[in-house]
């Protein structure tokens, strides 16, 4: 099983501070810096920001040589982020103390990855149409009962409508795998088959939302366990998911010997194979929980493995 490397470390790194330079507590420093190119985060901007700080503080530079700092610091292939460039962005762009150590943890390979994006291909019919809402906030809890299999989930959706007048959303389940027990935040249709074998239910919403507003909901679903499960909790992102949290707890009688927090590179056979993982401890609630900033193409979660049972 691959261990994290000085390799990933950068890659979790770079997107992270991607994600906050991104974001609007700093992406106003970029954005004095207009640019034609179409980009989520315009490099080229983000230069201008590093070099006119240097220009304040009377020091010399190349502007290529600032262009190539940013390149390799955002490269999407193998990202490179020297000290003395973590810094310049730091000070550049006035992170703040806390985002600033979590960036030099993640360069030490301290801190469990902030952000994670790979190149997950979709499903072999394509993803279906995006749905009338974003998802702005997911939070996972699943429950390890005492033979080691899950027993319970629970799942909050916290979504952002995109739709003029949204009424009613979908929630897909495998029914040989799970019952839904309960749902909160809505009212759900009798459950029905799609063409894919999966089960569905209609959520009508307790009032219509318009475009922008906000709403949760929570379902929760129970395990029918019919045989052993893989040891492991994982959630696919095809799209990007925001603000996701993922909890696992055990059963006291029941604890594994070892936790991970891994990704996959596909949860597909034959390539459902972890690229890359963590070792984390569980808390005293026998539990252990990360939450990320985003993901986007990458399936992401716990493993774990049972004293006896090799991983």
């Amino acid at each position: 099983m691959p261990e994290p490397s000085s390799k990933q470390h950068q890659r979790n790194t770079s997107l992270y501070l991607q994600e906050l330079l991104a974001s609007e507590s700093y992406s106003f420093h970029w954005r004095r810096y207009p640019t034609e190119r179409q980009r989520q985060l315009p490099r080229i901007s983000v230069a201008r920001v590093l070099a006119g700080y240097l220009l304040r503080r009377g020091e010399t530079f190349n502007e290529k040589g600032i262009r190539d700092k940013v390149s390799r610091a955002f490269s999407s292939r193998e990202p490179i982020i020297p000290e003395d460039t973590l810094k310049l962005f730091i000070q550049a762009f006035e992170i703040s103390d806390i985002d600033a150590e979590t960036l030099r943890k993640l360069r030490r390979g301290e801190g469990l990855q902030r952000v994670a994006v790979r190149d997950l291909p979709e499903p072999e019919n394509g993803l279906p149409p995006p749905p009338p809402y974003q998802i702005i906030g997911l939070r996972e809890y699943h429950y390890i009962g005492s033979d080691g299999n899950p027993t319970i989930h629970r799942t909050i959706r916290d979504i952002r409508s995109t739709a003029d007048r949204l009424e009613s959303i979908r929630y897909t389940f495998d029914t040989d795998q799970v019952d839904v027990k309960q749902i909160n935040g809505g009212t759900p249709s009798d459950p029905y088959l799609l063409p894919n074998g999966l089960s569905t239910v209609d959520i009508t919403l307790p009032r219509p939302l318009g475009i922008a507003d906000d709403h949760s909901i929570e379902f929760v679903t129970r395990f029918k366990n019919r045989e052993l499960l893989d040891p492991n909790f994982r959630r696919v992102a095809h799209r990007r998911i925001e603000g996701l949290s993922i909890r696992v707890e055990f059963h006291p009688e029941c604890l594994p010997a070892k936790v991970w927090w891994a990704e996959w590179k596909d949860y597909r056979p034959p390539n459902d194979e972890v690229i890359s993982r963590q070792p984390v401890a569980l808390d005293a609630e026998h539990a252990v929980y990360h939450r990320l900033h985003a993901a986007e193409r990458a399936v992401v979660g716990f493993e774990w493995e049972f004293s006896g049972l090799e991983g």
